[in-house]
């Protein structure tokens, strides 16, 4: 199953809380190779099932150069990541692409080896307080910023 539908599933079971979404490289190579299927309306696709719940996304980064991988194209996905936040004030953006280290990718420039999966669960772990710390009564978070660091 695609996110969407990991995600149904999970709402259809009865959750309700916060969420971390740690897709869209492949949304992004989809698109580049002619998906019909545009990078914001997966975003917003996705957005419009989960809100009003807080979403922190996590953006993407390759090494690549070239090819429907490469960075210039995560790039894009990234800047409609932000582009939709002001639809939805409970989402957030994390940078993790201004975080990661050049040694914790694997030989193929998208995926981490031990050290970036580990750095990476820590700093989304570290983002996901900081986007949204324990609050009482209105989950809506006011004038918070979209982007996370």
């Amino acid at each position: 199953p695609n996110g969407y539908e990991v995600a149904q599933q999970v709402l259809a079971s009865g959750y309700h809380g916060c969420w971390i979404v740690a897709l869209g490289t492949n949304d992004v190579a989809d698109v580049v190779v002619g998906s019909n299927v545009s990078m914001p309306t997966r975003i917003e696709r996705l957005m419009a099932l989960l809100s009003p719940q807080p979403v922190l996304w996590v953006n993407v980064v390759s090494e690549l150069t070239s090819g429907p991988y490469a960075e210039s194209n995560m790039a894009q996905w990234d800047q409609d990541l932000v582009a939709a936040c002001p639809a939805h004030p409970d989402m957030r953006v994390f940078d993790w692409a201004s975080m990661v280290q050049p040694q914790w990718y694997i030989s193929d420039g998208i995926h981490y080896g031990s050290a970036g999966s580990a750095a990476r669960a820590a700093d989304i772990a570290r983002a996901l307080a900081e986007a949204f710390p324990q609050r009482t009564g209105n989950p809506s978070s006011g004038g918070a910023t979209c982007v996370v660091h």
